[in-house]
This record gives C-alpha cells, sequence and structure tokens, in this order.
C-alpha cells in the first residue's frame, strides 16, 4: 500500500502553501513547463520537438498546481487577483492591438474569443482563438471545480484512485463533446483539466520515497506509456482541444510523463538546492505568470512558426526556439531589474 506523506513533507509543503517557503524542486518543475511552452510555441504541428513538449508542459503544470492545491485552504478571492486579473490585463492589451489594426470591424469578434477564452478557433461558432491567455482562464475554473468537487468528496470515503477514474472520465467526456460544443470561459479547457489536478494531489497524499523503492514498475509503465505515446505520433493539445491518434491514449500519455516529471524533479531536491544555477533557474519556475504574460506580449508582435535561418540548414529551427527562448528571458531579467515588485508573483 502507498504510504501518506511524512509530517516533515507534510509541514514542507504547508510552508511553501502558507508562508512563502518554496519547494525548490516545484519551481524548477515549473520552470521546465514554462520554457518548454515558449519552445513549443516556436513551430508548427508536425515537429519532433513541439510534439515532445507538447506532451508534458501544460499537464505538468496542472499536475503541480494539484500538487500544492488545498481545498480547506481555497480561497476564491485570491485566486481571481492572482489569474484572472492578469487574464483581463493581457485581454485589455491584445484588445488594444485589435483596435489599432483592425479598427472597429473585429471588435465582436475578438470579445467573443475573450469571452471563449480558447486556445484555438472555436469551429462550432467560428470564434477565434485568445491565445496563451487561456490557461489563465482555464486554470481558475478548474480549481474552482476541482474545489467544490472535493470539498463534496469530504463527505465520502473515496478510494483516491476511484476519483482519479471518475476525473479522468469527466475529461474524457469533456473532450469528446467539445467536437459539438465547445463551452464559454474555457470551461472546456477547465474539465479536461480535472485529471492533471487530482494527480497531482494523489502524488501529494503518497510518499514518495516508498513508492521509488518498492513501486518500481509503475514508474516504469508511465514512461513506457509516455515513449510509446511519442513513436505513435500521438498528439494532445488541452488549448486547442485538438488530438492526433487515441484521445484515451492521449489523456492517459499525458498523465503518465507529468507523473514521471513530478517523480524526477522531487527526486533530486537536495540536488537542486545546492547549486546557484538551480536557484536561478527556479527564479523562472517562481515567476511562471509572469513569463506567460510576457510570451503573450512578444508572440502578439512575432509569428515564430514563419521565422526561418535558411542558411542554418537544418539546424534552422533548434536555432530558432533556442533565440526564441533568450528573447522571452531577457525580457524577464529586465523587467526584474527595473521593476521588482512585478516579479515576486508565481502561478
Amino acid at each position: 500500500m502507498y504510504q501518506t506523506m511524512t509530517i516533515i513533507e507534510q509541514l514542507q509543503l504547508d510552508r511553501y502553501l502558507a508562508v512563502g517557503k518554496r519547494l525548490i524542486w516545484i519551481d524548477m518543475a515549473k520552470a521546465l513547463a514554462i520554457l518548454s511552452v515558449v519552445v513549443g510555441h516556436t513551430y508548427l504541428y508536425g515537429n519532433p520537438i513541439l510534439s515532445f513538449v507538447m506532451s508534458f508542459h501544460i499537464p505538468l503544470f496542472f499536475v503541480l498546481s494539484g500538487y500544492t492545491f488545498n481545498v480547506q485552504k481555497f480561497n476564491k478571492a485570491k485566486l481571481v487577483k492572482r489569474i484572472v486579473f492578469p487574464y483581463i490585463s493581457i485581454c485589455v492589451f491584445l484588445g488594444i492591438l485589435s483596435l489599432i489594426h483592425n479598427g472597429s470591424n473585429g471588435l465582436v469578434s475578438f470579445l467573443l474569443s475573450v469571452v471563449w477564452g480558447s486556445g484555438g478557433t472555436v469551429d462550432c461558432f467560428d470564434i477565434p482563438g485568445i491565445g496563451l491567455a487561456w490557461f489563465l482562464l482555464a486554470l481558475y475554473f478548474s480549481k474552482v471545480i476541482f474545489a467544490n468537487i472535493e470539498a463534496f468528496f469530504l463527505n465520502f470515503s473515496i478510494n483516491c484512485f476511484l476519483k482519479l477514474l471518475l476525473y479522468i472520465i469527466i475529461s474524457y467526456l469533456s473532450f469528446l463533446g467539445s467536437s459539438y460544443l465547445v463551452l464559454p470561459f474555457a470551461l472546456s479547457q477547465a474539465l479536461v483539466s480535472l485529471p492533471y489536478l487530482c494527480l497531482g494531489q494523489l502524488c501529494r497524499e503518497i510518499d514518495f520515497s516508498e513508492l521509488k523503492r518498492t513501486k518500481f514498475p509503475v514508474i516504469f509503465i508511465a514512461l513506457t506509456i509516455w515513449v510509446i505515446g511519442l513513436y505513435k505520433g500521438v498528439f494532445f493539445s488541452i488549448g486547442n482541444l485538438f488530438h492526433v491518434g487515441s484521445l484515451a491514449f492521449g489523456l492517459l500519455m499525458t498523465l503518465s510523463s507529468s507523473f514521471v516529471l513530478l517523480l524526477f524533479f522531487s527526486s533530486f531536491e537536495r540536488v537542486f538546492s545546492l547549486s546557484k544555477l538551480f536557484t536561478l533557474i527556479s527564479e523562472l519556475g517562481k515567476n511562471s505568470l509572469l513569463l506567460l504574460c510576457l510570451h503573450q506580449v512578444e508572440s502578439a508582435f512575432i509569428n515564430w512558426s514563419t521565422v526561418e535561418f535558411i542558411s542554418l540548414g537544418v539546424f534552422s529551427f533548434l536555432v530558432s526556439g533556442v533565440i526564441h527562448l533568450m528573447l522571452v528571458v531577457s525580457m524577464y531579467v529586465l523587467i526584474r531589474l527595473s521593476a521588482p515588485a512585478l516579479s515576486r508573483t508565481g502561478l
């Protein structure tokens, strides 16, 4: 049987949640996720780098959010301030750009895209996507929905693995239903994201050290599912509600990849704490929300999927990804130096 978290581990996580004593491995994992988001938005569908990062980046964010989630300390007002306000700010910025480029002609279309908050075009209503900001709206509503369901489950004795299965079914049906109707306010994406939050909470409740010692087959199976999915070309996008290959396997692959990465980063907590380089990288994860907003700003001006470095031949797609990363990180450094207060937020 899986053991619950040790008292020391629980206290560490409570300090992370309550007084800002952050666990560096969580911020390292967030850094990987946000940097992978930037890299992924450099390429078009079919690129192997895009397929790889899409297999884990956004799912990992949701799993980490589930890991640090506490239904008894859930504060909707605080969540609005941290997530919804940045979404509104991004939409105001995009709205100004839309007025400059299109005048009032595209105003209705833009307002609909803000209301729907989808990562891609909503085909059933022909509403354009809002872009990267979809994640903020989906994260907010997924946490609200998750908090209410978990509060309901507190009245019953339900096995955590059974809960995960229920969330997977909800996610699967929501993804299928999005082929006919995409809900506004990124609610479709929020429902699809529920099992990732549940997986994060499940990982919080079990003892990682016990898992790694006695349950190696579980880790091996998860890693195998991830590799098979990549080999078979399975593609799963929560934001665009788009998949290639088996939907069920795509959901399973992204859950497996997030699980493997969560175990990996948690295993190197002490190593991360000993290096200043890792501490600097973890700052990116700590401020992943700010990086996401900066990424939205620069992507409004540059279509990276059309950038080509012809002189570098086969290495051009690698170079564009590196340059994209350097640009976003440089923007973050400038913000950090010029307005330190803006860099004190976390996702």
